[in-house]
């Protein structure tokens, strides 16, 4: 059944929709295979799919599939410069080789069951990606839909290894992209690959068992990520869930947001920056909030690192209502981050039964690049630690560490600050055994996550 509506009442629907969307904060984690159940996003997706503006053109793309090889299907109805391309469940998987996105206002929308599937033998040059988006006000719809690669294969003879292998790939210099609802799995390097982006939506998406991250984030502006799922990242450096990491001075974190996002498993750091590469000609404005940090083999929490001094950028780096748990080693990594460039804030939140393999403190800190460490206030934060050692030790001179943090542990809060503190208030307060946190887990159920015949809790909100 096709609806055709004009093109204002398109916009009036479109325009609820989302108000109803964002107002949705708790949604369903299933790992393997989303069954999309924040609410009504996957039903509107389905409707959107037989629901177009009178003016709109629409092709589905099912002429010409070729279960062997349906590169030429897929392209074509990508290239046929409609509206709307619907990509049909078939009797198999879309095998393809690279595709490609480059008609601007375009909405691509996966059926659910679908799986768009890197072709085997294919992808020898290391930086070919499974999908490149490389257009304007482009939006991917994809509840219950799938784009997989081989990480196993590409790390193997006659594959020249690499770390660009992306699931996804934003080519820079576009602006408007929305992706929503996809599964993007075992890359051969990230989930999903943003740089020099503006007006960015991730919604509902996960990333699981990919090579080097999750997501890398390079440079953005206006982008918000949330409701994703970041799973299983290992392979090569840096292994990040997510990499907030620019690669030149001209990069930008503008009005940036992670928010409601779950991971799980990550080789390293869950949430990290890495921002030499980041100058004071470009103020940082980034802020992750509302997310459930849960580490694994190797894992650890979240990392803050290399803003220099007088090169460095300003501006702020918040995280808010977070709660970081069950990491291998740290649960917080600071390292070479100047006292008064850009500032770090930790608002409510949590960290328990973090760096659980190392007696070493939960909270790492390092400085070799800056005169002096510092730039980081706690609010209202929390550590709940049961080993004999100091939750924290600066080795290096401070300033400007400011705020409070409640420490429970048996054997009391121990720490240093500095071989010299200027500037710093930071307030301890010491309690013997664990107290209820203003972090909270108000929700679960089982999920499966993918390889590992596992669960972990799936509804949650964090308050």
């Amino acid at each position: 059944m096709k609806i055709t509506i004009s093109q204002r009442r398109f916009e009036e629907f479109f325009a609820g929709i989302n108000r109803y969307l964002s107002a949705k904060e708790v949604f369903m984690i299933n790992a393997c295979r989303p069954r999309f159940i924040p609410g009504m996003r996957m039903i509107v997706a389905i409707a959107l799919a037989n629901c177009v503006p009178a003016h709109a053109s629409r092709v589905t793309a099912s002429a010409g599939f070729d279960p062997t090889d349906a590169t030429s299907a897929l392209q074509s109805a990508i290239d046929s410069k409609a509206d709307t391309v619907i990509v049909p469940k078939m009797s198999s998987d879309w095998i393809v080789t690279p595709i490609f996105l480059r008609v601007s206002n375009q909405t691509v929308i996966f059926q659910p069951g679908v799986a768009v599937v890197a072709k085997r033998g294919e992808f020898q040059d290391p930086g070919e990606c499974l999908m490149t988006i490389n257009a304007s006000n482009v939006t991917l719809i994809g509840y219950g839909a799938t784009l997989r690669m081989w990480k196993s294969d590409y790390i193997n003879a006659p594959y020249v290894q690499g770390e660009h292998r992306h699931c996804l790939n934003m080519e820079s210099g576009n602006s408007n992209i929305q992706v929503l609802g996809l599964n993007l799995l075992s890359s051969g390097g990230d989930g999903l690959y943003i740089r020099r982006l503006k007006n960015i939506l991730i919604q509902d998406v996960t990333c699981d068992s990919n090579y080097r991250q999750g997501i890398s984030i390079i440079a953005a502006e206006n982008m918000v990520i949330k409701d994703c799922v970041i799973l299983n990242t290992t392979g090569t450096a840096p292994q990040y869930g997510i990499d907030i990491e620019p690669n030149a001075s001209s990069d930008y974190l503008t009005n940036c947001v992670i928010r409601n996002c779950y991971f799980e498993g990550n080789a390293q750091f869950t949430v990290g920056f890495v921002l030499n590469n980041l100058d004071s000609t470009n103020d940082i404005t980034f802020s992750v909030e509302n997310c459930w940090l849960r580490g694994g083999s190797g894992g650890r929490g979240i990392a803050v690192a290399e803003i220099y001094k007088t090169t460095g950028p300003q501006g702020s780096i918040a995280f808010k209502n977070c709660y970081v748990e069950d990491t291998y080693a740290s649960g917080l990594g600071y390292y070479n981050v100047d006292p008064y460039q850009a500032q770090v804030t930790m608002d409510n939140v949590v960290w328990r039964n973090v760096n659980y393999h190392y007696s070493d403190p939960p909270f790492f800190f390092s400085e070799s690049a800056t005169d002096q460490l510092g730039g980081l206030r706690f609010t209202r934060c929390y550590l709940d630690d049961a080993k004999n050692r100091a939750f924290m030790t600066i080795n290096a001179p401070v300033a400007n560490i400011k705020g409070d943090i409640t420490v429970a542990d048996p054997y009391g809060a121990k720490y240093t600050l500095g071989t010299t503190a200027v500037d710093c208030s930071l307030q301890v307060i010491e309690r013997k055994s664990p107290v209820k946190s203003t972090v909270k887990i108000v929700a679960a159920v089982p999920v499966t996550i993918e390889g590992q015949g596992s669960t972990a809790p799936g509804i949650f909100r964090v308050d």
